[in-house]
């Protein structure tokens, strides 16, 4: 699959495939100097489609993409203990 050459992904943390097949990737840059977290979508063919940028979240660890096209992120929030994560929906649409 070619990649999007201009994109660098900072601390990738998760992937997901939604219902047309596009490949979405859960960034967590936190232990790198880039501020905030994205998540980026990619078409089959490799191509960048679309980026969130936010800093709503302080550790994301996982990611679902549901058939509505809405995301499911794990967060582990700061000060929490490992048991204590959170699930947020984020509409994408």
């Amino acid at each position: 699959m070619p990649w999007a050459p201009s994109v660098v992904i900072n601390g990738p943390q998760a992937l997901a495939i939604d219902a047309h097949d596009n490949l979405w990737v859960l960034e967590n840059p936190a232990e790198f100097v880039v501020p905030g977290q994205k998540l980026w979508e990619f078409d089959s063919a490799g191509h960048l489609l679309r980026a969130w940028s936010t800093s709503a979240f302080h550790y994301p660890f996982g990611l679902a993409i549901d058939n509505r096209g809405d995301a499911f992120i794990t967060d582990l929030p700061d000060g929490a203990e490992p048991n204590d994560g959170r699930l947020s929906k984020v509409a994408l649409q």
